[in-house]
């Protein structure tokens, strides 16, 4: 199947994702997923990106490379961190966001075996990012008004949208 990275705009990236109820097929979800974050030198991908309503997400962090299947954020840290963020569905856009040091994740394996990962630092960011992918919300909507309206406003007018295929 031909997926198409989806960009800023495309109402699929504002909606909730549907928990994954059929494990079956979705080595080839994952694989295609990985191919494309790879492609287009990403940390890490939701499914919703490439067009695709199940809560799954890929991502790869120094040595470390694996998938999500219906992630669920359990807990997390009150100490927060700001870092540069960015998203392959905003090419060529990044700013500060404030998130969690650390987390703890519940997920499914390719099995249906349920997992609970604890993640710091800046795993914890790809983590916290790409379920908010899966939520239905961008890094952008973490900015106040005023800041969201002045970054699209440069983001517009340096002409910095790309069609990705």
């Amino acid at each position: 199947m031909f997926y198409k990275l989806r960009l800023y705009g495309d109402p699929i990236l504002n909606n909730i994702s549907s928990n994954v109820d059929n494990f079956t097929n979705l080595s080839q979800l994952i694989q295609s997923m990985f191919m494309i974050m790879y492609k287009y030198n990403g940390v890490g991908l939701a499914a919703n990106q490439i067009g695709v309503d199940k809560k799954v997400f890929v991502y790869k962090y120094k040595n470390e490379s694996n998938y999500l299947i219906n992630p669920e954020l359990i807990s997390e840290d009150t100490q927060t961190e700001s870092k540069i963020e960015g998203c392959l569905s905003i090419p060529s856009l990044s700013c500060n966001i404030k998130r969690a040091k650390n987390i703890t994740i519940k997920a499914y394996d390719i099995n249906n075996n349920e997992y609970y990962k604890d993640v710091s630092g800046y795993l914890a960011k790809i983590y916290l990012h790409e379920l908010d992918h899966l939520n239905g919300r961008l890094y952008l909507d973490r900015l106040n008004y005023k800041e969201k309206i002045n970054l699209l406003y440069n983001y517009k007018n340096q002409n910095l949208i790309k069609e990705y295929h």
